[in-house]
């Protein structure tokens, strides 16, 4: 078993029930990410953010975050996530619909 192997392995004991991994967006190194911009469902992601995603000005969401993975799964639970939604809640922001935790 080659290291990327063995990290993918390791990865694969991280996210939490019901979740699993995604072995094709799983990059472990600054090449893979690289290479992770020519990945169909990266591609896929940047074009439906460009082109799709329409910011809702009727109800004064006029912008769209896009935090990194981080190494928790799911990424709602690790302290990143958590750091930047609880600024977000004490400006005064509130979610829209039901998050991506487990229960």
């Amino acid at each position: 078993m080659n290291c990327r192997e063995k990290l993918v392995e390791i990865a694969k004991t991280k996210p939490v029930f019901p979740y699993t991994l995604d072995e094709e967006l799983t990059f472990f190194c600054p090449q893979e990410n690289a290479e992770a911009l020519h990945n169909p469902k990266i591609l896929e992601l940047h074009d439906e953010v460009k082109n799709s995603f329409v910011p809702d000005v009727v109800k004064g969401r006029t912008t769209l975050i896009i935090l990194p993975c981080t190494k928790i799964k799911p990424y709602s639970l690790s302290n990143e996530h958590l750091t930047v939604n609880s600024f977000l809640w004490s400006k005064g922001f509130r979610p829209t619909g039901k998050g991506d935790c487990p229960e």
